[in-house]
């Protein structure tokens, strides 16, 4: 999947306005996307995250924290 594909897949399932707050970006460069999402009925920093390796814009490996 590439760097492109992740994002939009993100956009479908969380569309601005929608009912469920997407994920944060938090780290977004050639070999690394990142996301912190916070649960919908809790507030920070009760925080999961999801971290993806990329390579040549693709990704490679993914990692999840739950909180």
């Amino acid at each position: 999947m590439s760097r492109a594909e992740v994002l939009e897949v993100m956009k479908a399932n969380y569309p601005e306005g929608g009912l469920r707050k997407g994920p944060i970006v938090s780290q977004d460069e050639e070999e690394s996307l990142s996301f912190f999402m916070n649960p919908e009925d809790s507030r920070e920093p009760n925080c999961e995250g999801i971290f993806l390796s990329l390579w040549d814009g693709r990704v490679i490996s993914k990692g999840y924290s739950p909180d």
